[in-house]
Order: structure tokens, then C-alpha cells, then sequence
């Protein structure tokens, strides 16, 4: 079983970096970078594995784990490597980052990112296990939902049994969101309403007392401005579409598991990690949909990170996780 303590207080931790930098243990650094859909995330580790200090930025140039504004990921990731420079007194040379499953045609361009911003990129591993060396599960279920996509992995015995990838997670509920609107209300609203909608009053299973929220945005027909209120059991329902094909991303990877691992799989449970893990109400549908436990940790945003750093220092365990060819999986 995971020890959620453990975790959290270990995430605190990572939290706090963001404003206070940590003295080093030793003087070898590691650094995990995640080039998220929504955030880019560096994080730096010590010897022992003690985050020191992370930054991070909103950004938009890679969607679905695909990198589609390279001149901006690449300032983003020089811009965060110079911050943390100066805050340690060091040069940060060398780096491990994190893909989603599916997506090894970028891998290229993700090292391309890195490289152009002075690092060494070391080592390349997909997602759930960058997680999973953070979480410490031996068995049990990894669901990282992204921006882009959503990683689901079956994890026995600390290695990776089955995974799947589906291009489905908040920047398509946004834009579910945003289509609901548009049909129901004949409004059209942007990008940062529907990201602002989800996190206000968005959830995936019903909450107890059904919440409402003015918004503001264009009417299609008079090209005007146009104010309509909006409740939470209508965010539920544009949201609907895009949640069924994580959870039935989910079933399919559980139905892959071999018979003799779905014991303890079960047992376990599934984590939750990734910005679409804060939508409210996602484990309890998850929990409904499959019957098995499902845990929250309190900082999933930045786990994949945190992790790609980490497991660094455990190169033999997670082999089958990395890529010995910094150049991509080919």
C-alpha cells in the first residue's frame, strides 16, 4: 500500500522549493524536466534524493505531449534553468525528462528543447514511472491525466505490466466545456473561461448542492457581448464525453492485466496523479466505474518532475522505464 504520508510530506517539500532553496546534500545535482501540456515543471535533487529547488511556468506550446511552439518551450525551459542557476550559484548541466506513452516520434524535439536551453539530456522515460518512483508502489494502478493525455499503467512487483495512452485531458475539457456553451447558449468563450469554469465549479461525479457561475462571452448571433449563468451539473455534463473515454481507457488497461496480478492490482488500488486529478469528484466516478480504491496525492502536478530527477539515482530498477539512447526511442 502506498504510504500517502510519505508522499505528501516528500511533495511538501517540493512545494516549499518553489519559494526556498534547500542546502544541498554533497555536491552532485540531478534534474528532472517535465514538459507538460499546461505546466513546464525543473526540478533539482541533491545526492539523496532531497528536492533543493523547482520552478515552474504556465505554458502552451506542446499539446497532446507534442512539442508546437519550439522557439516558446525552448525560452520557457532556458528562462526556469537560469532562475534556478542563480538561486543555487551553479551551472545545472545535465537533465532527465519525462514523455508521454505514445508519443516517442517527439522525443527528439522534447531533447531538442532541453539541449538548446545547455543541457545534457541524460535520460528519456515515459510518464508513470517518472510518477511511480515517487509513489513507491510495488502493485497497484497509475492514472497521470495531463494536458494533453492521460497515462494509465498497471504497475507489479515496482515495474510496469501494461499501459495505455489516450490523447483525452484538460485541454479537451476545456474544449468540451467550450463546445457545450457554444450549442446550448450559442456563446462563444475562450480557452481561459472554460479553464476557469472547470476549476471553479467543474466535477465529475454530483456534488451536494448544485453551484452557479456567471460568465461572460460572445453571442453568435448579435456579435455582442453577453452574460449567462451557468451551473455545476452542466459543466458535469459537457465534461461527460471526455471523462467516459478515460475511465473506459482505465477498464481496458485492468482488462489487459494478467489474471494472476489482478488480486493485488485490486487491493492496491488506483493513484491519481496530474492537473486533471484536481478536478473535484474525479475518484469517486473512477471508484464507481471500477470498484477499486482511488487515491489523490496532494501535489500531482509536480510528481513527474520531482521523479524524472529521482530516478536517476535507480537506473537498474527502472531500465525497462528508460531509454539508454538519449537521441529517442527508435
Amino acid at each position: 500500500m502506498m504510504d500517502l504520508d510519505r508522499v505528501n510530506a516528500y511533495m511538501a517539500r517540493v512545494e516549499e522549493s518553489e519559494t526556498k532553496t534547500f542546502q544541498p546534500v554533497g555536491s552532485k545535482l540531478k534534474v528532472g524536466l517535465d514538459l507538460g501540456t499546461a505546466y513546464i515543471v525543473m526540478v533539482v535533487l541533491d545526492e539523496e534524493n532531497n528536492p533543493i529547488a523547482c520552478e515552474k511556468q504556465a505554458a502552451q506550446v506542446l499539446r497532446d505531449g507534442v512539442v508546437v511552439d519550439y522557439s516558446g518551450a525552448l525560452r520557457i525551459v532556458k528562462e526556469l534553468k537560469a532562475k534556478l542557476e542563480e538561486r543555487l550559484g551553479t551551472e545545472l548541466m545535465n537533465c532527465a525528462i519525462a514523455m508521454p506513452a505514445g508519443t516517442e516520434s517527439s522525443v527528439k524535439t522534447h531533447q531538442y528543447v532541453a539541449e538548446g536551453a545547455g543541457f545534457e539530456v541524460t535520460n528519456v522515460l515515459d510518464e508513470p514511472s517518472a510518477a511511480n518512483s515517487i509513489y513507491q508502489i510495488e502493485d497497484g494502478v497509475v492514472v497521470d491525466i495531463g494536458g494533453g493525455t492521460s497515462e494509465v499503467a498497471v504497475i507489479a512487483l515496482g515495474g510496469i505490466v501494461v499501459s495505455q495512452s489516450v490523447r483525452c485531458a484538460g485541454d479537451e475539457f476545456d474544449a468540451a466545456i467550450i463546445n457545450f456553451i457554444k450549442k446550448r447558449y450559442n456563446l462563444l468563450i475562450g480557452e481561459r473561461t472554460a479553464e476557469s469554469i472547470k476549476m471553479q465549479i467543474g466535477s465529475a461525479y454530483p456534488v451536494d448542492r448544485d453551484e452557479i457561475m456567471q460568465i461572460k462571452g460572445r453571442n453568435l448571433m448579435s456579435g455582442l457581448p453577453e452574460n449567462v449563468n451557468i451551473s455545476s451539473k452542466e459543466v458535469r455534463e459537457a465534461l461527460s464525453e471526455p471523462l467516459s473515454r478515460i475511465v473506459d481507457a482505465i477498464k481496458c488497461t485492468l482488462e489487459q492485466t494478467p489474471p494472476e496480478l489482478a488480486a493485488d492490482i485490486i487491493d492496491h488500488g488506483i493513484t491519481l496523479t496530474g492537473g486533471g486529478a484536481l478536478l473535484r469528484g474525479l475518484d469517486q466516478l473512477i471508484h464507481k466505474e471500477t470498484g477499486m480504491p482511488v487515491f489523490i496525492a496532494e501535489y500531482p502536478l509536480d510528481c513527474v518532475a520531482e521523479g524524472t530527477g529521482k530516478i536517476l539515482e535507480n537506473l537498474d530498477k527502472y531500465r525497462d522505464a528508460v531509454s539508454d539512447d538519449p537521441r529517442g526511442f527508435e
